[in-house]
């Protein structure tokens, strides 16, 4: 059935969160070796995104490079989820700025994206991943991650702090590129995740003017 409305002071995130789970909920998990989580907007994907995921031999969550569809807003080949993708030991830099783009906690706007790693290093540790990213379905059996809304760190955060728990790793592969759309193309505004008010109640039947 349809999720319920977003409570009062909710995000739309929040919703996006229980919209994952229950598919999660939804499938035989065991029966599975990997899930690989694809955000409905992305409109470039590499045909072996799976195999160069799985090539990286990461033992935990993996995601590629997240990159807008040309044009980007700020210039050519401009990252993404730069709320989503945190740079490894920097998740509680600055932890009251909720702005989508937080300098030293987010992915860089543009390549290499993750300052002071080897430029040689295909596969980089992050604190967190998102939009796109695979990660071993054992993390999601009974009692596993589950994802919840995190106000500076979206609903990704909660499952990479469950891989890591695990003993697992949370990394972003960057010689693999998907692209996100670029959304103002369409017509469609850049995704907003800020609280909502409540719906208004039901109407009970036309009124007169």
């Amino acid at each position: 059935g349809p999720m319920e409305s977003l409570r009062e002071g909710g995000r739309p995130l929040s919703k996006t969160a229980g919209l994952r789970n229950r598919m999660l909920d939804s499938i035989p998990i065991d029966e599975f070796d990997h899930i690989l989580w694809v955000d409905a907007d992305i409109v470039e994907v590499p045909a072996d995104l799976p195999t160069r995921l799985l090539a990286a031999g990461v033992d935990g969550v993996v995601a590629p490079v997240v990159l807008i569809e040309e044009p980007g807003p700020v210039g050519p080949n401009q990252f993404y989820d730069t709320t989503a993708f945190v740079l490894k030991g920097r998740a509680d830099h600055r932890p009251d700025d909720r702005s989508p783009y937080v300098e030293g906690r987010s992915v860089e706007l543009f390549h290499p994206w993750t300052p002071g790693s080897p430029p040689d290093e295909e596969v980089v540790e992050m604190d967190c991943v998102g939009t796109v990213y695979m990660a071993p379905a054992r993390l999601f059996g009974p009692g596993g991650a589950r994802y919840h809304d995190h106000q500076r760190l979206t609903e990704h955060w909660s499952v990479m702090q469950a891989a890591r728990g695990a003993g697992m790793r949370v990394a972003m592969h960057r010689g693999v590129v998907v692209r996100h759309a670029n959304l103002p193309k369409y017509g469609e505004s850049w995704h907003d995740n800020e609280h909502r008010p409540p719906p208004p109640p039901p109407s009970d039947g036309p009124t007169q003017g």
